[in-house]
Parts: C-alpha cells; sequence; structure tokens
C-alpha cells in the first residue's frame, strides 16, 4: 500500500488534493471556494503541520525521557502533526513503532499499524521494554531533582560542613576511591556520576579531572563559557574547598 502511494503520490497529491475538493464544491457553485479554502490553503496548513515535527516538536512541551536532544513531547504537537509530536520519546527510543508510548496518547498510525497486527497485516512490530522506559523517565526526574537542589544550595550555607582538599589528596581520591575530583574556582567537585552526561562529551571532561580547571570553566582562551544555570547545577557536586596553599602544587 506505500509503494503503491509513493509510485503515484503526484497524481494522489494533486488529485485529492486539489481536483478533487475543486469539483466537489462545484456541486453547490462555489468553484473558486473550493480550491482555494479547501485546495491551496488545506495543503498550506498540512503543508506546516507536517513540518512541525522538524521545529515545534523541539520547541515546545517536556522532556520526558531524555535531554541529550532538543525533542519534546507535547500532545498539542501531537494533534497538530498527527501523532508525532511525542518526539522526544521517538528521538530516545527509535526502533519503536510507536510516538505516544500509552494507549490513550494521540498517535494515529500506531493505532492503525496495531489494529493491522491484529489481522497479521502488520508483523515483527518492535516495542521498547517498560523496564527501559521506567528507568529513562527516572533517571530525568533524578536530573530534576539534581537541578532543584542546586539551585537551592547555591550560596554560603552550601560551603558548611565542606572539607579542605590538598592536591595530594585529590589525585589519592582519584586513584583509591576511583572519584572524578576536579577543581573550579577554588573548590573541588566530584563530576563521576556526570562525566557521561557532560554536554562536550565523556573524555572532555575527564581530561581535566585532577586539574585546576577554572579558566576553562570561565571560557578563557577561547573555551567553551559556561553558563549561571551550568555553575548552578555543578554546585550539587561539590565535595570540598581547595587549600589555597597548594595552588601552585
Amino acid at each position: 500500500m506505500i509503494q503503491w502511494q509513493h509510485k503515484f503520490y503526484p497524481f494522489i497529491s494533486i488529485g485529492v488534493g486539489l481536483i478533487f475538493p475543486t469539483l466537489l464544491s462545484a456541486l453547490w457553485g462555489d468553484i473558486w471556494g473550493g480550491y482555494i479554502y479547501a485546495g491551496l490553503w488545506k495543503m498550506i496548513l498540512v503543508h506546516h503541520a507536517t513540518f512541525f515535527v522538524n521545529s515545534l516538536a523541539h520547541w515546545m512541551g517536556d522532556k520526558t525521557f531524555s535531554d541529550h536532544h532538543t525533542a519534546y513531547d507535547s500532545f498539542i504537537t501531537a494533534v497538530l502533526t498527527l501523532g508525532e509530536g511525542y518526539h522526544n520519546y521517538h528521538h530516545e527510543f527509535p526502533q519503536d513503532y510507536r510516538n505516544g508510548v500509552r494507549f490513550y496518547h494521540y498517535d494515529p498510525t500506531k493505532w492503525v499499524v496495531s489494529l493491522l497486527n491484529i489481522f497479521g497485516l502488520t508483523y515483527g512490530l518492535k516495542k521498547v521494554s517498560k523496564e527501559e522506559i521506567h528507568k529513562a523517565k527516572i533517571q530525568m526526574n533524578q536530573r530534576s531533582i539534581n537541578n532543584d537542589m542546586a539551585k537551592l544550595q547555591h550560596g554560603k550555607q552550601f560551603d558548611q560542613n565542606l572539607s579542605d582538599l590538598s592536591m595530594e589528596d585529590i589525585k589519592l581520591r582519584n586513584e583509591k576511591n576511583g572519584e572524578s575530583l576536579i577543581i573550579i574556582d577554588g573548590y573541588v567537585y566530584d563530576v563521576k556520576e556526570f562525566v557521561h552526561e557532560h554536554p562536550g562529551g565523556r573524555q572532555t571532561l575527564l581530561n581535566f579531572v585532577g586539574t585546576d580547571s577554572s579558566s576553562l570553566f570561565a571560557g578563557e582562551d577561547g573555551a567553551h563559557s559556561h553558563s549561571k544555570e551550568a555553575r548552578k547545577f555543578l554546585n550539587a557536586m561539590r565535595v570540598g574547598t581547595f587549600k589555597q596553599s597548594n595552588r601552585g602544587a
């Protein structure tokens, strides 16, 4: 059916998109109304709605399963794109034939494919396990909690009960305890859990573990300048203060 549509697409699109509504409207004497409104304007609206998948779906909604890409989940976008609005799920689990993972999510294609499957007209449908989906949602919830914690802990109150760490202490903890300690602006942070989520790449961050990376974080010498939000998020990983006497070690 899809191959047939692909082969005769020019005839189908012009015939159904323009000729049919024009002739239908001619039956009650409104041939131009059918051509302009039911034909041209309809095709313009459908064209823009289709490509909301590449615009609106990357701008509005919720990042339910991952924030490693710009796609969002949105019921509004799903309605406008005939089911393509659960785009965050699609980008995180592209092997799944569904966009809306829940049965009630507006995804007409999913419903049609599922219905055809009952009659054996579709087969081998790929689904991501419930465990993997649940794990992704939990990870995003944890990221949200971490961000909230970082904002609450930002400031002098966060400095209480922090240990003074020398360069020797940092190297020892990295080697013996498997931590990933890094120094920024006089504080020591453990980036071990964050290294896999670092937007600049895992290895980029690992290259500076055990060093004073204050200038790099500030964007000096052409490096990427981190935002205030990045600094607040970083504060949730603070584990100590760097001993000033050892700064030159």
